[in-house]
């Protein structure tokens, strides 16, 4: 019987970095670099092309390898990397947007392969993208998708921005996958405007759905994710930029 594949993730785009990742360029934004089942799955493109290729290079992954770029939301700050990885890969990779920023994200990019997420969808085996969850933000209201991979009884979560709320996220998948636990939650929270008290409630119920492991970035903000970092110890792993996870 083959053994279920692991993925090996890591961070090539986030405003958080560590001391020893200055061969790296921090900036606003998130990317995330998965290699799962023969397949290279971006997550997002972080906000400057130029910051994306670079860092990229410094993660020694080719720019053309790409399968499958997974858009999380249509902000700067997640799809302002597209240009230039769609202009080294020839538009090869396609492209899963979220419901109702298809059209928008094409105009700017019309070579671009795309599809529009409507309703959770395996897109390829054990690749799962969970969309769409209404949000909004600074009065503009959106549809925000979040990438699982599956692996036997275990599942690999990756957000964006979490502006649906990482609570009701987390819910969702659970709904979705009854049985199956959550290995690790990655990304951003989105917690930076909550207090300590809500950001406690949040952190238990994700324990209360059974989420094993958290590696929070991004916009979750800084004074959370030192809270999230003493709240959940060993199962708080870090991935800012550079940071790599292997199993």
């Amino acid at each position: 019987m083959l053994k279920e594949q692991q993925p090996a993730i890591k961070i090539i785009y986030n405003n958080l970095c560590s001391a020893n990742r200055n061969n790296y360029r921090a900036d606003h934004g998130f990317s995330a670099w998965i290699e799962f089942d023969s397949w290279n799955i971006m997550f997002d493109t972080g906000g400057d092309s130029s910051l994306l290729m670079y860092n990229l290079s410094a993660a020694g992954i080719e720019a053309a390898e790409p399968d499958i770029i997974v858009i999380s939301h249509n902000h700067w700050d997640h799809v302002y990397g597209l240009p230039g990885i769609l202009k080294a890969t020839n538009n090869k990779p396609v492209v899963y947007l979220p419901l109702d920023s298809g059209s928008k994200i094409n105009a700017q990019y019309p070579s671009m392969k795309y599809v529009e997420i409507t309703e959770p969808r395996e897109i390829i085996k054990n690749i799962w993208i969970i969309s769409p969850m209404p949000a909004e933000y600074k009065h503009t209201s959106f549809n925000e998708q979040s990438l699982v991979l599956t692996t036997g009884e275990k599942l690999f979560v990756f957000v964006g921005c979490s502006h649906p709320g990482i609570d009701r996220i987390t819910a969702k998948i659970s709904d979705l996958f009854p049985g199956k636990q959550i290995e690790n939650l990655i990304g951003g929270f989105h917690l930076n405007s909550k207090s300590e008290s809500e950001v406690k409630n949040i952190s238990d119920e994700l324990k209360r759905l059974g989420v094993k492991n958290i590696s929070p970035s991004h916009c979750t903000g800084q004074a959370a994710i030192e809270l999230l970092r003493k709240e959940w110890g060993s199962n708080f792993i870090q991935l800012f930029l550079g940071d790599e996870l292997k199993f």
